[in-house]
């Protein structure tokens, strides 16, 4: 089952299956940032909770955003909202998109 939940604008889907032939590649002790806010200035980064457990981790990315395969734990921060606990899955990050009549455009953070 896939869930479905938010950091800020951010979406986030877990249970998501990562499209074939995409490379993952592992977290850098830098972490992934997802999102920059370009407003702000602030942004959503992935980060392992316990650095022993960094090679457990790993990402890719395609037009849409980012694939996390979460072997232990990880968590995503912002300076201003929460900060979520990410469990063993494969995750997705996308951008939330704003629809009307003219134009659709990405929700800028």
């Amino acid at each position: 089952m896939i869930k479905q939940f938010y950091q800020g604008d951010v979406p986030i889907l877990k249970g998501i299956k990562a499209p074939e032939g995409l490379e993952f590649k592992p977290l850098s002790e830098k972490g992934l940032i997802v999102m920059e806010g370009e407003m702000s200035g602030h942004h959503h980064r992935v980060q392992v909770k316990d650095r022993a457990n960094l090679k457990d981790i790993s990402f890719a990315q395609d037009e849409n955003g980012y694939y996390l395969k979460v072997g232990s734990e990880a968590i995503l921060t912002h300076p201003e909202h929460d900060t979520i606990t990410l469990p063993q899955g494969i995750y997705f990050f996308g951008s939330q998109w704003e629809y009307n009549e003219i134009e659709d455009r990405k929700v800028i953070d």
